[in-house]
Protein backbone atom coordinates (compact mmCIF):
# COMPACT_ATOMS: atom_id res chain seq x y z
CA UNK A 1 0.00 0.00 0.00
CA UNK A 2 1.47 3.41 -0.99
CA UNK A 3 2.02 6.14 1.83
CA UNK A 4 -0.10 8.26 0.01
CA UNK A 5 -3.20 5.75 -0.12
CA UNK A 6 -2.49 4.76 3.74
CA UNK A 7 -2.45 8.53 4.94
CA UNK A 8 -6.23 8.60 3.21
CA UNK A 9 -7.40 5.70 5.35
CA UNK A 10 -5.81 7.03 8.38
CA UNK A 11 -7.38 10.43 8.37
CA UNK A 12 -10.80 8.84 6.81
CA UNK A 13 -11.03 7.32 10.33
CA UNK A 14 -10.46 10.73 11.69
CA UNK A 15 -12.74 12.26 9.58
CA UNK A 16 -15.55 9.58 10.83
CA UNK A 17 -14.67 10.55 14.52
CA UNK A 18 -15.70 14.20 14.21
CA UNK A 19 -19.01 13.79 12.81
CA UNK A 20 -19.61 13.06 16.96
CA UNK A 21 -19.01 16.59 17.59
CA UNK A 22 -22.94 17.11 15.66
CA UNK A 23 -25.04 13.98 17.28
CA UNK A 24 -27.69 15.30 19.92
CA UNK A 25 -28.66 18.68 18.87
CA UNK A 26 -31.46 17.42 17.69
CA UNK A 27 -34.88 20.01 18.56
CA UNK A 28 -36.82 18.77 20.72
CA UNK A 29 -39.61 21.79 21.48
CA UNK A 30 -42.98 21.35 20.27
CA UNK A 31 -43.24 20.91 16.26
CA UNK A 32 -44.87 23.97 14.47
CA UNK A 33 -46.54 20.96 12.20
CA UNK A 34 -49.90 20.47 11.44
CA UNK A 35 -50.09 17.15 12.12
CA UNK A 36 -51.32 16.51 16.14
CA UNK A 37 -50.01 14.55 18.54
CA UNK A 38 -51.15 11.90 19.65
CA UNK A 39 -52.09 12.82 24.21
CA UNK A 40 -52.16 10.53 27.01
CA UNK A 41 -53.99 10.05 28.90
CA UNK A 42 -56.52 12.16 26.95
CA UNK A 43 -56.08 10.09 23.53
CA UNK A 44 -55.04 6.80 25.55
CA UNK A 45 -54.91 6.06 29.10
CA UNK A 46 -51.45 4.80 29.48
CA UNK A 47 -48.26 5.23 27.81
CA UNK A 48 -48.03 1.88 26.13
CA UNK A 49 -51.40 1.68 24.42
CA UNK A 50 -50.31 5.44 22.95
CA UNK A 51 -46.83 3.79 21.61
CA UNK A 52 -48.49 0.79 20.76
CA UNK A 53 -51.26 2.99 18.39
CA UNK A 54 -48.39 5.33 16.87
CA UNK A 55 -48.36 5.85 13.32
CA UNK A 56 -46.78 8.82 11.68
CA UNK A 57 -49.07 9.28 9.12
CA UNK A 58 -51.56 10.71 11.47
CA UNK A 59 -49.24 11.88 14.61
CA UNK A 60 -46.59 13.66 14.98
CA UNK A 61 -45.41 11.87 18.35
CA UNK A 62 -46.75 10.83 22.00
CA UNK A 63 -46.81 13.65 24.55
CA UNK A 64 -47.63 12.75 27.72
CA UNK A 65 -49.34 14.97 30.08
CA UNK A 66 -47.70 15.64 33.86
CA UNK A 67 -48.68 12.66 36.24
CA UNK A 68 -46.87 9.70 37.73
CA UNK A 69 -47.35 6.42 35.16
CA UNK A 70 -47.17 3.11 36.72
CA UNK A 71 -45.80 1.20 33.80
CA UNK A 72 -43.34 -0.50 31.79
CA UNK A 73 -43.29 0.61 28.50
CA UNK A 74 -41.98 -1.65 25.26
CA UNK A 75 -41.39 0.39 22.44
CA UNK A 76 -40.66 -2.27 19.18
CA UNK A 77 -39.58 -2.72 16.35
CA UNK A 78 -40.71 -0.93 13.63
CA UNK A 79 -40.64 -2.40 10.10
CA UNK A 80 -41.43 0.59 8.46
CA UNK A 81 -38.46 2.66 10.07
CA UNK A 82 -40.49 6.09 11.31
CA UNK A 83 -39.04 8.00 14.17
CA UNK A 84 -40.92 8.41 17.10
CA UNK A 85 -40.83 11.27 19.79
CA UNK A 86 -41.93 10.45 23.31
CA UNK A 87 -42.38 13.91 25.23
CA UNK A 88 -43.17 14.36 28.35
CA UNK A 89 -44.80 17.63 29.80
CA UNK A 90 -42.49 18.52 32.25
CA UNK A 91 -39.14 16.78 33.52
CA UNK A 92 -40.05 16.51 37.37
CA UNK A 93 -43.61 15.75 37.21
CA UNK A 94 -43.80 13.29 34.30
CA UNK A 95 -42.98 10.23 36.20
CA UNK A 96 -42.24 6.88 34.97
CA UNK A 97 -42.36 4.70 37.61
CA UNK A 98 -41.30 0.63 37.13
CA UNK A 99 -42.86 -0.20 40.64
CA UNK A 100 -39.39 -2.42 41.00
CA UNK A 101 -39.53 -4.72 38.11
CA UNK A 102 -37.91 -5.11 34.86
CA UNK A 103 -36.39 -2.33 32.47
CA UNK A 104 -39.20 0.68 32.63
CA UNK A 105 -38.85 1.84 29.18
CA UNK A 106 -37.40 -0.79 27.01
CA UNK A 107 -36.55 0.73 23.13
CA UNK A 108 -35.84 -2.49 20.28
CA UNK A 109 -36.98 0.49 17.71
CA UNK A 110 -34.63 2.67 15.43
CA UNK A 111 -35.08 6.56 15.85
CA UNK A 112 -36.56 6.89 19.24
CA UNK A 113 -36.20 9.93 21.05
CA UNK A 114 -37.28 9.84 24.63
CA UNK A 115 -37.04 13.29 26.66
CA UNK A 116 -38.75 15.08 29.48
CA UNK A 117 -39.77 12.59 31.79
CA UNK A 118 -38.29 11.61 35.43
CA UNK A 119 -38.03 7.89 35.14
CA UNK A 120 -37.57 5.53 38.22
CA UNK A 121 -37.81 2.48 40.01
CA UNK A 122 -36.27 -0.54 37.98
CA UNK A 123 -36.12 -4.35 39.05
CA UNK A 124 -32.74 -5.24 40.34
CA UNK A 125 -32.67 -8.15 37.56
CA UNK A 126 -29.42 -8.53 35.70
CA UNK A 127 -29.52 -5.87 32.45
CA UNK A 128 -32.93 -4.47 34.02
CA UNK A 129 -32.33 -0.43 34.04
CA UNK A 130 -34.34 3.01 33.54
CA UNK A 131 -33.93 2.87 29.90
CA UNK A 132 -32.51 0.45 27.56
CA UNK A 133 -31.80 0.63 24.20
CA UNK A 134 -31.24 -2.93 22.59
CA UNK A 135 -30.04 -3.25 18.92
CA UNK A 136 -30.81 0.44 18.06
CA UNK A 137 -29.32 3.06 16.28
CA UNK A 138 -29.84 6.95 15.76
CA UNK A 139 -31.77 6.83 19.07
CA UNK A 140 -31.86 10.10 21.32
CA UNK A 141 -32.12 10.28 25.29
CA UNK A 142 -32.22 13.91 26.22
CA UNK A 143 -33.54 16.34 29.13
CA UNK A 144 -34.51 13.40 31.58
CA UNK A 145 -34.20 12.86 35.49
CA UNK A 146 -32.58 8.78 35.68
CA UNK A 147 -32.75 7.98 39.19
CA UNK A 148 -33.26 4.81 41.58
CA UNK A 149 -33.07 1.71 38.62
CA UNK A 150 -30.72 -0.79 39.01
CA UNK A 151 -28.61 0.83 35.35
CA UNK A 152 -29.79 4.24 34.53
CA UNK A 153 -29.53 4.05 30.75
CA UNK A 154 -28.10 0.65 29.44
CA UNK A 155 -26.86 -0.09 25.61
CA UNK A 156 -26.73 -3.01 24.40
CA UNK A 157 -25.66 -3.65 20.79
CA UNK A 158 -26.66 -0.37 19.70
CA UNK A 159 -25.00 2.59 17.30
CA UNK A 160 -24.75 6.06 16.86
CA UNK A 161 -27.14 6.98 19.70
CA UNK A 162 -27.07 10.19 21.58
CA UNK A 163 -26.93 10.16 25.58
CA UNK A 164 -27.35 14.02 26.55
CA UNK A 165 -28.25 16.72 29.15
CA UNK A 166 -29.74 13.82 31.74
CA UNK A 167 -29.52 13.89 35.48
CA UNK A 168 -28.46 10.05 36.39
CA UNK A 169 -28.40 9.75 39.73
CA UNK A 170 -28.61 7.17 43.01
CA UNK A 171 -28.51 4.16 40.31
CA UNK A 172 -27.53 0.68 42.47
CA UNK A 173 -25.10 0.02 39.66
CA UNK A 174 -24.01 2.11 36.79
CA UNK A 175 -25.27 5.27 35.66
CA UNK A 176 -24.51 4.46 31.65
CA UNK A 177 -23.90 1.00 30.57
CA UNK A 178 -22.65 0.25 27.13
CA UNK A 179 -22.01 -3.15 25.82
CA UNK A 180 -20.72 -4.03 22.34
CA UNK A 181 -21.88 -0.43 21.54
CA UNK A 182 -20.10 1.51 19.13
CA UNK A 183 -20.26 5.18 17.75
CA UNK A 184 -22.31 6.88 20.19
CA UNK A 185 -21.95 9.72 21.99
CA UNK A 186 -22.68 10.99 25.54
CA UNK A 187 -22.66 14.78 26.34
CA UNK A 188 -23.43 17.00 29.34
CA UNK A 189 -24.78 14.75 31.39
CA UNK A 190 -24.53 14.99 35.35
CA UNK A 191 -23.63 10.92 36.37
CA UNK A 192 -23.68 11.60 40.20
CA UNK A 193 -23.67 8.94 43.42
CA UNK A 194 -24.34 5.84 40.77
CA UNK A 195 -21.88 2.68 41.50
CA UNK A 196 -20.27 3.14 37.98
CA UNK A 197 -20.67 6.50 36.32
CA UNK A 198 -20.24 5.01 33.30
CA UNK A 199 -19.19 1.33 32.28
CA UNK A 200 -18.00 0.44 28.70
CA UNK A 201 -17.77 -3.48 27.93
CA UNK A 202 -16.68 -4.25 24.28
CA UNK A 203 -17.40 -1.19 22.95
CA UNK A 204 -15.53 1.20 20.42
CA UNK A 205 -14.91 4.98 19.50
CA UNK A 206 -17.38 6.19 21.88
CA UNK A 207 -17.37 9.87 22.74
CA UNK A 208 -17.63 10.68 26.32
CA UNK A 209 -17.36 14.66 26.46
CA UNK A 210 -18.60 17.32 28.95
CA UNK A 211 -19.96 15.55 31.53
CA UNK A 212 -20.02 16.24 35.64
CA UNK A 213 -19.01 12.94 36.94
CA UNK A 214 -19.11 12.70 40.30
CA UNK A 215 -18.85 10.90 43.82
CA UNK A 216 -19.59 7.69 41.99
CA UNK A 217 -17.66 4.49 43.18
CA UNK A 218 -15.94 4.45 40.27
CA UNK A 219 -15.89 7.14 37.48
CA UNK A 220 -15.63 5.25 34.70
CA UNK A 221 -14.64 1.44 33.81
CA UNK A 222 -13.78 -0.50 31.21
CA UNK A 223 -13.42 -3.74 30.16
CA UNK A 224 -11.64 -4.78 26.71
CA UNK A 225 -12.62 -1.55 25.35
CA UNK A 226 -10.55 0.45 23.22
CA UNK A 227 -10.66 4.10 20.98
CA UNK A 228 -13.07 6.59 22.68
CA UNK A 229 -12.54 9.67 23.21
CA UNK A 230 -13.02 11.35 27.03
CA UNK A 231 -12.50 15.26 27.01
CA UNK A 232 -13.67 18.29 28.71
CA UNK A 233 -15.54 15.84 31.73
CA UNK A 234 -15.00 17.00 34.93
CA UNK A 235 -14.31 14.06 37.62
CA UNK A 236 -15.35 14.92 40.73
CA UNK A 237 -14.40 13.14 44.13
CA UNK A 238 -15.10 9.50 42.98
CA UNK A 239 -13.30 7.09 45.03
CA UNK A 240 -11.57 6.33 41.63
CA UNK A 241 -11.73 8.24 38.78
CA UNK A 242 -11.23 5.60 36.52
CA UNK A 243 -10.94 1.50 36.60
CA UNK A 244 -10.19 -1.20 34.15
CA UNK A 245 -11.82 -5.06 35.20
CA UNK A 246 -8.04 -6.14 33.39
CA UNK A 247 -6.25 -4.84 36.12
CA UNK A 248 -7.22 -7.47 38.30
CA UNK A 249 -7.50 -10.53 35.94
CA UNK A 250 -4.23 -11.89 34.20
CA UNK A 251 -6.40 -13.14 31.45
CA UNK A 252 -7.31 -9.66 30.04
CA UNK A 253 -5.45 -6.93 28.45
CA UNK A 254 -5.95 -3.37 29.26
CA UNK A 255 -8.18 -1.10 27.35
CA UNK A 256 -6.66 1.97 25.33
CA UNK A 257 -8.60 4.65 25.27
CA UNK A 258 -7.91 8.72 24.40
CA UNK A 259 -8.39 11.00 27.17
CA UNK A 260 -7.97 14.42 26.04
CA UNK A 261 -8.56 16.06 22.36
CA UNK A 262 -5.02 17.62 21.62
CA UNK A 263 -3.96 20.62 21.78
CA UNK A 264 -4.89 23.26 22.76
CA UNK A 265 -8.71 22.19 23.12
CA UNK A 266 -7.83 20.00 26.41
CA UNK A 267 -8.49 16.61 28.29
CA UNK A 268 -10.53 16.92 31.48
CA UNK A 269 -10.73 18.14 35.02
CA UNK A 270 -9.44 15.50 37.82
CA UNK A 271 -10.40 16.45 41.50
CA UNK A 272 -7.29 14.54 42.70
CA UNK A 273 -4.80 16.16 40.29
CA UNK A 274 -3.85 19.33 41.72
CA UNK A 275 -0.50 20.54 39.23
CA UNK A 276 1.07 23.95 38.48
CA UNK A 277 0.47 26.01 35.03
CA UNK A 278 3.45 27.41 34.10
CA UNK A 279 3.97 26.87 30.81
CA UNK A 280 2.34 26.23 27.64
CA UNK A 281 2.31 24.67 24.08
CA UNK A 282 2.01 21.27 23.07
CA UNK A 283 4.76 20.00 24.80
CA UNK A 284 4.03 22.39 27.71
CA UNK A 285 7.54 23.52 27.53
CA UNK A 286 7.39 27.44 26.94
CA UNK A 287 6.87 29.48 29.91
CA UNK A 288 3.21 31.15 30.58
CA UNK A 289 0.04 29.77 31.52
CA UNK A 290 -2.59 28.19 29.03
CA UNK A 291 -5.38 26.86 32.13
CA UNK A 292 -3.50 23.55 31.68
CA UNK A 293 -1.80 21.04 33.96
CA UNK A 294 1.97 21.32 32.90
CA UNK A 295 1.99 17.89 33.62
CA UNK A 296 0.01 14.31 32.10
CA UNK A 297 -2.42 12.87 34.33
CA UNK A 298 -1.51 9.31 34.08
CA UNK A 299 -4.43 6.55 34.23
CA UNK A 300 -2.75 3.47 33.76
CA UNK A 301 -0.12 1.87 31.13
CA UNK A 302 -0.70 3.39 27.53
CA UNK A 303 -3.42 5.72 28.77
CA UNK A 304 -2.85 9.55 30.16
CA UNK A 305 -4.24 12.95 29.75
CA UNK A 306 -1.70 14.85 28.33
CA UNK A 307 -3.75 17.84 28.76
CA UNK A 308 -5.59 18.36 32.08
CA UNK A 309 -7.81 21.23 33.47
CA UNK A 310 -6.90 23.57 35.91
CA UNK A 311 -10.34 23.64 36.98
CA UNK A 312 -13.50 22.34 36.40
CA UNK A 313 -15.32 22.52 33.01
CA UNK A 314 -16.75 25.11 31.58
CA UNK A 315 -14.37 27.82 32.66
CA UNK A 316 -15.25 31.11 31.27
CA UNK A 317 -12.00 32.70 31.02
CA UNK A 318 -10.70 29.24 28.53
CA UNK A 319 -13.01 30.05 25.28
CA UNK A 320 -12.82 27.33 22.69
CA UNK A 321 -13.61 28.74 19.04
CA UNK A 322 -13.93 26.47 16.19
CA UNK A 323 -12.37 27.36 13.18
CA UNK A 324 -14.15 24.66 10.71
CA UNK A 325 -12.82 22.18 8.66
CA UNK A 326 -9.49 22.56 7.11
CA UNK A 327 -8.65 20.91 3.63
CA UNK A 328 -5.58 19.67 2.33
CA UNK A 329 -4.11 18.30 -0.78
CA UNK A 330 -6.41 14.58 -0.97
CA UNK A 331 -9.43 15.92 0.58
CA UNK A 332 -8.81 14.76 4.11
CA UNK A 333 -9.76 17.44 6.69
CA UNK A 334 -8.47 18.15 9.96
CA UNK A 335 -11.02 20.42 12.95
CA UNK A 336 -9.83 22.99 13.53
CA UNK A 337 -9.66 25.37 17.07
CA UNK A 338 -8.76 28.31 18.39
CA UNK A 339 -8.31 29.11 22.11
CA UNK A 340 -8.99 32.33 24.30
CA UNK A 341 -7.91 33.12 27.82
CA UNK A 342 -9.59 36.30 28.12
CA UNK A 343 -12.19 37.44 31.00
CA UNK A 344 -13.20 39.56 28.28
CA UNK A 345 -16.22 38.76 25.50
CA UNK A 346 -15.86 37.55 22.28
CA UNK A 347 -18.15 37.79 20.02
CA UNK A 348 -18.70 37.07 16.39
CA UNK A 349 -15.64 34.97 16.21
CA UNK A 350 -15.09 33.79 12.35
CA UNK A 351 -12.29 32.17 10.72
CA UNK A 352 -12.16 32.83 7.00
CA UNK A 353 -9.78 30.34 5.57
CA UNK A 354 -9.45 32.20 1.84
CA UNK A 355 -8.22 35.27 3.20
CA UNK A 356 -6.42 33.24 6.04
CA UNK A 357 -8.01 35.78 8.74
CA UNK A 358 -9.57 35.58 12.30
CA UNK A 359 -11.69 38.47 13.53
CA UNK A 360 -14.18 38.76 16.15
CA UNK A 361 -15.60 41.55 18.47
CA UNK A 362 -13.70 41.91 21.95
CA UNK A 363 -15.75 43.61 24.68
CA UNK A 364 -15.09 44.45 27.91
CA UNK A 365 -15.73 46.86 30.76
CA UNK A 366 -12.08 46.89 32.82
CA UNK A 367 -8.89 46.75 31.38
CA UNK A 368 -8.37 43.34 30.41
CA UNK A 369 -5.70 41.78 28.18
CA UNK A 370 -6.62 38.89 25.75
CA UNK A 371 -4.24 35.72 25.08
CA UNK A 372 -5.06 33.16 21.57
CA UNK A 373 -2.99 30.22 21.10
CA UNK A 374 -3.48 29.52 17.56
CA UNK A 375 -2.23 26.19 16.47
CA UNK A 376 0.10 26.49 13.27
CA UNK A 377 -1.99 24.58 10.92
CA UNK A 378 -4.81 27.27 11.59
CA UNK A 379 -2.72 30.38 10.68
CA UNK A 380 1.35 30.77 10.43
CA UNK A 381 3.84 32.65 9.21
CA UNK A 382 4.13 36.72 9.64
CA UNK A 383 0.64 38.29 11.16
CA UNK A 384 -0.61 41.71 10.65
CA UNK A 385 -2.95 42.86 13.21
CA UNK A 386 -6.22 45.46 13.27
CA UNK A 387 -7.99 47.07 16.16
CA UNK A 388 -10.73 48.96 14.68
CA UNK A 389 -9.44 49.08 11.37
CA UNK A 390 -6.23 50.57 12.37
CA UNK A 391 -3.01 48.68 11.96
CA UNK A 392 -1.74 47.46 15.39
CA UNK A 393 1.24 46.02 17.28
CA UNK A 394 0.68 42.55 19.32
CA UNK A 395 3.05 40.64 21.12
CA UNK A 396 3.57 37.20 19.96
CA UNK A 397 5.70 33.68 21.49
CA UNK A 398 6.02 30.88 19.07
CA UNK A 399 6.18 27.27 19.92
CA UNK A 400 6.41 24.28 17.19
CA UNK A 401 3.65 23.70 17.01
CA UNK A 402 1.43 27.05 18.28
CA UNK A 403 1.84 30.98 18.43
CA UNK A 404 0.13 32.88 21.61
CA UNK A 405 -0.73 36.29 20.58
CA UNK A 406 -1.51 38.87 23.03
CA UNK A 407 -3.74 41.95 23.35
CA UNK A 408 -3.77 44.04 25.94
CA UNK A 409 -7.16 47.32 26.20
CA UNK A 410 -8.58 49.20 28.17
CA UNK A 411 -12.50 48.80 28.98
CA UNK A 412 -14.66 49.16 25.77
CA UNK A 413 -15.53 47.34 22.34
CA UNK A 414 -12.84 46.70 20.10
CA UNK A 415 -13.15 44.76 16.31
CA UNK A 416 -9.89 42.66 16.05
CA UNK A 417 -8.87 41.35 12.72
CA UNK A 418 -5.42 39.39 12.39
CA UNK A 419 -4.45 37.92 9.43
CA UNK A 420 -1.67 35.22 8.75
CA UNK A 421 -0.65 32.62 6.47
CA UNK A 422 -2.52 29.45 5.87
CA UNK A 423 -0.21 26.45 6.32
CA UNK A 424 0.16 23.81 3.69
CA UNK A 425 -0.13 20.47 5.64
CA UNK A 426 -1.35 20.09 9.32
CA UNK A 427 1.58 18.75 11.12
CA UNK A 428 1.44 15.02 10.40
CA UNK A 429 3.53 12.01 12.27
CA UNK A 430 5.32 9.62 9.51
CA UNK A 431 2.92 6.95 10.45
CA UNK A 432 0.20 7.98 13.07
CA UNK A 433 -0.18 7.28 16.53
CA UNK A 434 -3.72 6.39 16.61
CA UNK A 435 -4.62 5.35 19.95
CA UNK A 436 -1.96 7.69 21.44
CA UNK A 437 -0.67 5.03 23.20
CA UNK A 438 3.19 6.06 22.04
CA UNK A 439 3.52 2.63 20.18
CA UNK A 440 3.08 2.11 16.71
CA UNK A 441 1.63 -1.73 16.87
CA UNK A 442 -1.24 -3.37 15.30
CA UNK A 443 -3.97 -1.90 17.31
CA UNK A 444 -3.60 1.56 15.09
CA UNK A 445 -3.13 -0.73 11.92
CA UNK A 446 -6.54 -2.36 13.00
CA UNK A 447 -8.11 0.88 12.83
CA UNK A 448 -6.79 1.51 9.51
CA UNK A 449 -8.10 -1.53 8.38
CA UNK A 450 -11.72 -1.30 9.86
CA UNK A 451 -12.09 1.74 7.28
CA UNK A 452 -9.70 -0.13 4.19
CA UNK A 453 -11.68 0.54 1.30
CA UNK A 454 -13.72 3.69 2.01
CA UNK A 455 -13.73 6.76 -0.23
CA UNK A 456 -12.38 9.78 0.81
CA UNK A 457 -14.16 12.80 -0.62
CA UNK A 458 -12.92 15.82 -1.97
CA UNK A 459 -13.65 19.20 -0.52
Amino acid sequence: MSRKILYLLILSVLLSAMGFATWGTRNLSMSTSSKPWIYVPDDYSTIQEAVDSYHPDHREGIFVRADIYSENIEIPEDIERVPLILKGENVETTVIDGNGTETVVLVERNNVTITGFTIQNSGEGRGDSGIKLSGVKNCNVAKNIITNNRNGIYLQDSLKCAIYDNSITNNSHHGIELVSSNQNVMHDNDIAENDKGIYMRYSHYNVVRSNKIDKNNEGITVLTTSSNSVYHNDFLYNTRQVYDEAWESPYLTNSTNIWDNDYPYGGNYWSNFPGNDTYWGSDQNAPGSDMIIDEHYKIYERNEDRYPFVKPCPMPDFQIFDCGNYSIVGGAVYMCHVVALTNSSIENFNFNSTQGQISFNLITNISDSCRLIVPRHVLDGAFNFIVDDVPSACSIRCTVHEHMINLTYSYGSYNVKITGEIAAFPPITEFPDLNRDKIINILDLSTVAQHFGEKVEEP
